[in-house]
């Protein structure tokens, strides 16, 4: 298995007139993770909707985007959370490139149909949410820490939170998950330990980490080489298992998501960087 996998623009498997392009990162039983890039003036699909939960998390520029009956507008280090059902639209109404990392959750059987066109506005099922990244809660510590994404705000299938961590910290020793776990780097350098492996992983990369895979993550030195680090260890409320998904910003952020690893079951649920929190 590849863990560290880099987005790679010049080989998409999805594109659309005017250069859109799409990457899928990770396809398991826990998620689908799925790097986008937009160009001023190009939309994305025509309105849709998904069986799953799908959150974004815009890494560069803006993204403009039609939940159900409303437009709204995203900006960068901002998470997306649209629920299953819900149907939408997004394009770039900025002058740069637009980049988000799309989390699907719980993912889909091989069976079953990713996208449904919808030519509607149905609002009747949960609501969606834009959540922006609150800058106070990262600086001036050794694990700034931000949920964007949780049951806390209504997403019960996916959680994702925004993380810096200075140059030389580390995160915890060796240890294992009972969910599958994903960092994106964002910015600098993250440096994770894979079983026996060390890895240095620098930004545009997806780090996976399987569920029950030995792993520790820190910061390189000296300080003004910040890193990306991993998502924070945390036990959910009631689901006995998880599904994490965690975006490593390269200077020193990370966005994580986690899904419930209930969803991991040989059935229809397939997340990636959520939770069901």
């Amino acid at each position: 298995m590849e863990f560290i996998r880099p987005v790679d623009w010049e080989h998409p498997h999805v594109t659309l007139e005017g250069g859109y392009k799409g990457q899928y990162l990770y396809a398991g039983e826990s998620c689908l993770i799925v790097a986008t890039k937009v160009p001023p003036g190009v939309a994305g699909p025509p309105r849709h909707r998904h069986p799953s939960d799908q959150t974004y998390f815009v890494v560069q520029g803006e993204i403009s985007i039609e939940l159900g009956a409303k437009t709204e507008t995203a900006k960068k280090r901002s998470a997306v959370f649209i629920p299953a059902g819900l149907p939408h639209h997004n394009w770039n109404d900025g002058s740069e490139d637009e980049v988000h990392i799309e989390v699907i959750a719980p993912g889909v059987l091989p069976v079953q149909s990713l996208v449904e066109f919808a030519d509607l506005q149905d609002t009747s099922v949960q609501p969606a949410f834009i959540q922006e990244a609150d800058p106070a809660k990262l600086t001036g510590r050794d694990f700034g820490l931000d949920w964007l994404v949780n049951r806390a705000n209504g997403a019960a299938h996916a959680a994702v939170y925004l993380a810096e961590v200075p140059a030389g910290k580390a995160g915890p020793p060796l240890h294992v998950h009972e969910f599958d776990q994903f960092y994106f780097v964002l910015r600098g350098t993250l440096s994770v330990e894979i079983g026996l492996q060390r890895y240095d992983v620098p930004p545009g990369h997806l780090v996976i980490l399987p569920a029950q895979v030995p792993h520790r993550s820190s910061t390189p030195l000296p300080p003004n080489a910040p890193a990306c680090l991993s998502p924070h260890c945390r036990r959910p409320l009631s689901p006995p298992m998880w599904a994490s998904v965690s975006i490593a910003s390269s200077s020193s952020e990370a966005a994580t998501y986690r899904q419930n690893a209930a969803s991991t079951l040989p059935t229809s649920r397939i997340s990636c960087s959520t939770r069901s929190s």
